[in-house]
Formats: C-alpha cells, sequence, structure tokens
C-alpha cells in the first residue's frame, strides 16, 4: 500500500506541474515561431498564413547600408526578357530600378489592341485616390527567371508555340511580386508619417516628357505576391495600412496577420481605416526572419487560389493603389486566366492578347458616354474612369473568338501576363 501512495502522490505532482505549465503558456502573450515550411497543403487550407510565410522569407534583409530585401536582388522582367533571340544571364548584383513608369490610361490600348481609342493622359485620369504618379516594378524569383531563359520564353514565338500546346508549366517554386513606389515627398505632403515606411532610393520618373530624373527615395505603398505552388497560382496583395482606400469596396481579409480577420469597407470610399493589431504569431514570424519592424504596418487585403467560392459566387481580389479603379470588378486569377496569345501579328509581329476589360463597342474619341462599362465619377470623393475587368469563372468562347480562322484562337501562357507582353519576335526568326 505504502508503494502505490507513494506512486499516486508522484503523479499528482507531476500532473499539477503540467497543469501549472500548460496554464502558464495559455496566459502569456509571447509567441516563438516555428518555422514550418511554406506548401501546397498550406496554400490550399490555410492560405492567408501560406502567403505570410513567403513573405517573410522573401522580405528577410539581404545586406545593410543600404539595406536591401531578398527580392529586391530578384531580376526585374524587363531584364528577364530583354534579349528575345537569346538568354540572359542571372544578375549577379541588384538589378536598379530606373524605367518604372506610372500607369496611363494608354495601357487601355495595348492590352484592348485598339489603338487611338485613347489619349495618353495624366496618372490623375485613371487614379482612384491620388494625383501623383506611382512607380513599379516587377520581380522575379530565380526558378521562374531561370524557367523562362531554359524553356526559351523570352522569344514570342516559343511562348506561342508552347501555349498552344498547354506546355508552358512554371515550377511550383517560380514567384514573383509586383510594388508599387511612392516618392517620400509626395507622402510629407500627404500627411503621412514616412518612417512608417519602406523606403529605397530609385530612379525617378518625369512623367511629362517620359524622362529619368534621377535618384528619388521612395516609399513602399503597396505589392503582389505571387507563387507557383497550385496550378493556378497563389494571389495575394498587401498596401501600407494609412492608404486611404486600403478597404474600399471588397473588405480586408487576413486570418493569420491580423486581428480583427476582417475589416468590412466603409459606405463612403477614401475614408481611411483603423486596421487592426499584428498578430503575435506574425510578429514572431517577423523577428525569425529579420523581416524588418517597419512592414508591421503593412496589411494583407487578401489571397485567392479560386474563381468562385464553394456557393458559385465570384471572388474579387484588387488593390487600391495596384489597380486603382478596378476594384469592384477585380479579381488576380480571372484577370491572369486571360493572359494569352494568339497567331494574328502587327506590323511590329507583336501577336494579339485576349482583353482584360469588357467593352462593347467604343468609338475613336475619348468619349466613353455610350460604354455602360464606363463610368465617370459623379462626384469628387473617386477620380477618373472606372473600367470593369473579366471577373469569375473564364469564358470558353471568349478564347475562341473566329472559329474559322484558327490564327484567331487565344492560348493561355499559364497565367502570366509577362509572357504574353513581355516576350518579342526575334528579329532573326
Amino acid at each position: 500500500m505504502k508503494s502505490i501512495k507513494s506512486h499516486f502522490i508522484y503523479f499528482l505532482i507531476l500532473y499539477v506541474s503540467l497543469l501549472t505549465i500548460v496554464l502558464g503558456c495559455s496566459k502569456s502573450d509571447s509567441y516563438v515561431a516555428v518555422t514550418q515550411e511554406p506548401d501546397a497543403k498550406m496554400a490550399t487550407y490555410q492560405t492567408d498564413k501560406y502567403v505570410w510565410e513567403k513573405m517573410v522569407r522573401s522580405f528577410q534583409v539581404k545586406t545593410e547600408d543600404p539595406i536591401n530585401l531578398n527580392w529586391e536582388f530578384w531580376s526585374t522582367t524587363e531584364h528577364a526578357y530583354s534579349n528575345p533571340c537569346d538568354s540572359v544571364s542571372w544578375p549577379l548584383d541588384i538589378v536598379d530600378v530606373s524605367e518604372a513608369t506610372p500607369k496611363r490610361v494608354a495601357i487601355l490600348d495595348g492590352i484592348n489592341n485598339r489603338p487611338g481609342n485613347f489619349i495618353t493622359t495624366d496618372f490623375v485620369f485613371l487614379t482612384l485616390n491620388f494625383t501623383a504618379p506611382y512607380y513599379e516594378e516587377l520581380r522575379i524569383n530565380k526558378p521562374m527567371f531561370e524557367y523562362i531563359q531554359k524553356m526559351e520564353l523570352y522569344n514570342q514565338n516559343t511562348v506561342y508555340d508552347m501555349a498552344k500546346t498547354n506546355a508552358i508549366s512554371f515550377p511550383s517554386d517560380a514567384m514573383m511580386i509586383k510594388a508599387q513606389w511612392l516618392p517620400v515627398d509626395q507622402l510629407v505632403e500627404q500627411g503621412k508619417n514616412v518612417d512608417a515606411y519602406y523606403q529605397k532610393i530609385i530612379s525617378g520618373y518625369n512623367a511629362v516628357d517620359s524622362t529619368v530624373t534621377g535618384k528619388t527615395n521612395m516609399g513602399l505603398v503597396a505589392f503582389h505576391l505571387v507563387t507557383h505552388e497550385l496550378p493556378n497560382w497563389v494571389w495575394a496583395t498587401f498596401e501600407h495600412s494609412s492608404n486611404i482606400g486600403l478597404c474600399d469596396y471588397i473588405g480586408c481579409k487576413d486570418a493569420f496577420g491580423c486581428t480583427p480577420s476582417y475589416i468590412p469597407s466603409h459606405e463612403e470610399v477614401n475614408k481611411g481605416y483603423t486596421i487592426g493589431k499584428t498578430t503575435p504569431e506574425l510578429k514572431a514570424l517577423f523577428k525569425e526572419f529579420g523581416v524588418p519592424s517597419v512592414f508591421e504596418n503593412y496589411r494583407l487585403k487578401g489571397s485567392q487560389t479560386e474563381y468562385t467560392n464553394t456557393m458559385g459566387d465570384t471572388l474579387l481580389l484588387g488593390n487600391s493603389i495596384l489597380e486603382a479603379n478596378l476594384v469592384t470588378s477585380s479579381s488576380c486569377i480571372s484577370c491572369h486566366a486571360r493572359a494569352t496569345v494568339n497567331n494574328i501579328k502587327d506590323s511590329n509581329g507583336q501577336r494579339g492578347n485576349l482583353g482584360m476589360f469588357i467593352i462593347d463597342s467604343i468609338n475613336n474619341q475619348v468619349d466613353l458616354s455610350s460604354t455602360i462599362q464606363f463610368q465617370r465619377a459623379s462626384d469628387t470623393t473617386t477620380l477618373g474612369f472606372h473600367p470593369v475587368t473579366y471577373s469569375g469563372t473564364p469564358i470558353p468562347e471568349d478564347y475562341l473568338t473566329n472559329a474559322s480562322d484558327p490564327d484567331a484562337t487565344y492560348y493561355q501562357t499559364n497565367f502570366m501576363w509577362q509572357l504574353a507582353q513581355h516576350a518579342k519576335p526575334c528579329q532573326n526568326d
């Protein structure tokens, strides 16, 4: 009996000790990050956690003086597609962003192959919230870059031939980041706390005469993060928490990095948002991977892996900066499903691409009043026109625009607009 009693007392003490540890942990606000390599399972079932896991790995500080992040050493798309006749090498040093240009209304011309329909105007004509142009860069990681060079996808003829046989398939670790910057001086003019922005010095751009203006200190205002972990890619978009249009129209959703996890949109646009707190789990990831603390001021607006939800409702995702006036109909995956080429060439040998925007009929004037898909704001809270983009499940008939002309058929480029638009024909072909 004495032995049994001794064992009982021993196990009772052990149980109380373990219970104390568990309760102590539950009351603690201190989290220790446990590195979990992001994979397809996480991308499917915990998409928000997945994109943050990918973000912290690519936003680690690479070097000091000046500070550069991992992804800032990736290749620009301008470099990757710089020679349509031959491959280029992975850059050994950081590639300066010296030709970044503001988005213009003229983008509608190129995408829809409708020259003359629009006149290039000031950026304010298209932007939603600001009057100043942004500076955009698109960078791709080494697996994505090497696939492009190995498969000769810098050449438009190769892109078309592979697309026609559905042979384009980037490796699962392919990844790209599209970022937009605003000069710090303009952030100051807007009354923003510039210390709350990630900053770097890049070459500026004069929107009036299209010239490079020298080095300019820029603040990061928004970025997309895209990976090929899943067949239809994983799409995510981030914004600085002080962007006044941050959650407009579609709200902000982040089931991993923000409390609360959902921020509904205001009834009125351009009012700004109280965005909540960075979760302890995300803070622990930042600390583990050496991500600058300034990124606690950025929010995941949402992530996307499907065209629709389980009830068939169209899923939308758009960035108030990168998508400008397109947020009300923007769907990353639906838009990129229309990244295509056909075999009808223009005078420069460039093949046609399927349009991003819904347009019934537009005459050769800037007057868009007869087109219901374009509506000009009736007040001063939003600026410019609001094109309507394709969203939801792809429409098969759109790819077969003319069954009697096989050259008119559009073939998908594995969701990559860069293949459809950056790859050029080689003059030696």
